[in-house]
């Protein structure tokens, strides 16, 4: 699992963000970029800016 995120955040599809936390080890949260949004929608069929062949 850990490979596959470090793939994404080189790829650009998501960032990450460090998270401190008072008494405790940091968080690091991971978010998906504006890219990876654009890269995701082609697998949505239900988002209405995928365009789609009528052919």
């Amino acid at each position: 699992m850990k490979n596959r995120i470090l793939t994404l955040l080189r790829n650009g599809l998501m960032e990450r963000y460090r998270v401190e936390r008072k008494g405790s080890t940091p968080l690091t949260r991971f978010t998906i970029s504006s890219v990876g949004e654009k890269a995701l929608a082609i697998y949505d069929g239900d988002d209405p800016s995928r365009e789609r062949d009528s052919s």
